[in-house]
């Protein structure tokens, strides 16, 4: 499946078969927006001004329109309102679901017939078609937020770079902070952590995309990345040396190898305070 970049509100437009990343992404920007309520209601149950309420279903059908490949903006293209836009997406993807569901068994029939008259032909165009997955998943193209896109072996300077934009953004707080106060909960809260949630999202590669793509929160989208590096670096072995310091998420520990006189101090000082604790017993 081809992958097609949406400027700044979702990693990728709207195709078949990636409805439901698709749906996450775009939820998270409609309600980082404060335009999630028009996509669920045709009357404004809030008492916002008529020329608001206009102005917000204007923004989310704009939205949802101009991320949508050009088969599914053809499905809506004609309609007036967000929330028939996004019923109408869902509907189709309940619809193709159900049509592969239907024939699946026919599908399995038919590649088992296949399989048993060339195997050797079978194998070629599975190599073929691993080719072309890894060329159109690979994301690399930079936007407004960051200079790169975070992929296997950027993270540090990724994550220096996203870190000034949420302060920037004032978006810090929710990405730190384990909980917030008590009052501070509010519907700015949760807008502020969808807008963080979003822009870590569009600053993904494809890989990276997809160990978030269940993330309900921008603390636990950046934990994860950051816990999928802490891990990489801390198995990479480099002249027989480990670096202490990337098995510890511990932000300004200085690099230690195994021999640094710290290390061999601690360990000296662990193992004479189990020794002792054995003898007392």
């Amino acid at each position: 499946m081809n992958v097609a970049m949406a400027s700044m509100i979702v990693p990728e437009l709207l195709e078949r078969g990636n409805y439901k990343r698709w749906s996450i992404f775009m939820k998270n920007y409609l309600v980082s927006q404060d335009l999630w309520v028009v996509t669920q209601r045709f009357l404004n149950p809030f008492g916002i001004s008529k020329g608001e309420w206009r102005r917000k279903g204007a923004a989310a059908l704009h939205a949802i329109q101009i991320s949508c490949g050009a088969e599914k903006f053809n499905r809506i293209k004609n309609l007036y309102y967000a929330i028939e836009a996004w019923h109408e997406l869902k509907r189709l993807n309940v619809k193709e679901k159900s049509k592969i569901d239907n024939s699946e068994e026919d599908k399995e029939k038919e590649e088992e017939e296949e399989e048993e008259e060339d195997d050797d032909d079978d194998d070629d165009d599975d190599d073929d078609d691993d080719d072309d997955d890894v060329e159109t998943s690979k994301i690399t193209v930079a936007n407004t937020i960051v200079p790169e896109l975070l992929e296997s072996d950027n993270y540090e300077r990724w994550s220096f770079y996203m870190k000034i934009y949420l302060v920037s953004q004032d978006l810090w707080d929710v990405v730190t902070l384990i909980l917030p106060d008590s009052g501070l909960y509010t519907k700015e809260w949760i807008k502020k952590d969808a807008s963080a949630l979003h822009a870590i999202q569009i600053s993904c590669g494809a890989s990276k995309l997809r160990e978030i793509s269940s993330a309900n929160s921008a603390k636990k989208a950046w934990n994860t990345l950051h816990q999928s590096a802490v891990k990489k670096e801390c198995w990479r072995i480099d002249d027989d040396k480990r670096d202490i310091a990337a098995c510890f998420p511990w932000p300004g520990l200085p690099p230690l190898s195994l021999s640094h006189p710290l290390i061999f101090a601690a360990m000296f000082w662990f193992l004479r305070s189990s020794r002792l604790a054995y003898i007392s017993h």
